[in-house]
């Protein structure tokens, strides 16, 4: 994706910035949301429920 430069508003926040989620899958960092920029599918991290977490 071709950057868009800089664009400031009058709090001080790129306008034009965005962002993306990235997780490790099979030993590479793999970017999964947006769906758009995406190059896989999230993987699920099975989590205990919240009264077995250490």
């Amino acid at each position: 994706m071709a950057t868009i430069g800089l664009a400031f508003d009058e709090n001080g926040q790129n306008e034009r910035a965005f962002y993306f989620v990235s997780q490790w899958q099979n030993g590479e960092i793999v970017p999964v949301y947006p769906a758009d920029l995406a190059l896989s599918e999230p993987a699920n991290v099975p989590l205990p429920a919240w009264g077995e977490a250490r």
